[in-house]
């Protein structure tokens, strides 16, 4: 078994901000999005 998981997302432009950088809360998603496909 791979011990990394990988997966592709595309970004949305609601999850920039002002200075073209993924937004904290946006991050979070993703990541909470991960977590529950690898478990």
């Amino acid at each position: 078994m791979e011990s990394i998981y990988r997966k592709k997302y595309t970004v949305h432009v609601n999850d920039i901000d002002f200075k073209s950088q993924l937004k904290l809360s946006s991050l979070f998603v993703y990541l909470q999005d991960m977590a529950t496909e690898h478990a």
